[in-house]
């Protein structure tokens, strides 16, 4: 997708992100070489647990259904929190501040 978007010489910067997919898992070890000591910072200081309560907030904000959130929130749980979900998580965290903060990343 971003070798589509630069190809079209678009007037905005932007910057990438990985797509959530489990087949991206190359591009997520990539992402965080370079910064291995951040990521280990990050990985030990986030749990599953807090997945799921930001999950619930997402979820009880998007106003949906009972029953939907019940059963998102259950399948969440039965789900470990990875080496690759935590790299994934790693790096939407610092892209995300990175454009927060204005900068641009190609």
């Amino acid at each position: 997708m971003a070798e589509q978007l630069e190809r079209k010489r678009l007037p905005r910067s932007f910057n990438r992100v990985i797509h959530y997919s489990g087949q991206a898992g190359s591009a997520r070890r990539s992402a965080i070489v370079g910064h291995e000591a951040e990521f280990d910072a990050y990985s030990s200081s986030v749990s599953l647990d807090d997945v799921l309560d930001e999950a619930e907030v997402v979820l009880e904000e998007a106003a949906l259904p009972p029953q939907c959130r019940t059963t998102t929130l259950r399948r969440l749980a039965s789900n470990n929190l990875s080496q690759s979900r935590r790299q994934l998580m790693f790096h939407y965290k610092t892209e995300f501040e990175s454009m927060r903060r204005g900068r641009v990343r190609r």
